[in-house]
């Protein structure tokens, strides 16, 4: 190959910042919510967006297809049925956006909204991880959520 032409690839790789795939999940269904505008709802708001971080920690720690991500991921959902649901789609959505080895390397939360019927939530993260070599990929996801009394669940039914 061309000297020239592999330095310009590369080139065009680190000015792209490395990522070669990137997917999006459930931003449909963020978009079509009535979502809730009071001043009233931070408080909720602050306890979604701490419970998130601490479901996305989960699944950063270790392979999201690991039986001790699996373990962990427990308390996140109000049935075991749930939890099977979740981990089997987004393990199958992280495969297509080529994440390897099934490993998030780091994540950012964009948007935490809240429905008006106060019940249901929604969290859009931005995933990374590596697809191969120097180049990454992204995965855009929104995470449904569900109160029940105090606390927030996923909700793994909404997330199509």
């Amino acid at each position: 190959m061309n000297r020239n032409l592999l330095v310009a690839l590369i080139a065009c790789f680190v000015v792209a910042g490395c990522t070669a795939h990137k997917s999006q999940f459930g931003l449909e269904r963020l978009d079509k919510a009535d979502i809730a505008e009071s001043e009233s709802l931070q408080s909720d708001i602050g306890g979604l967006e701490a419970r998130a971080n601490a479901l996305l920690n989960v699944c950063v720690a270790d392979k999201f297809t690991s039986k001790l991500t699996y373990d962990r991921l427990a308390g996140f959902f109000e049935l075991a049925d749930e939890r099977d649901a979740f981990v089997s789609t987004f393990a199958a959505r992280l495969r297509e956006a080529k994440f390897r080895r099934d490993t998030i390397k780091s994540y950012k939360i964009e948007r935490v909204a809240i429905e008006t019927n106060e019940v249901v939530g929604f969290v859009r993260a931005r995933l990374k991880g590596h697809f191969w070599g120097p180049l990454n990929t992204e995965l855009v996801e929104v995470v449904v959520w569900k109160k029940v009394g105090d606390k927030w669940f996923v909700w793994p039914q909404q997330q199509k």
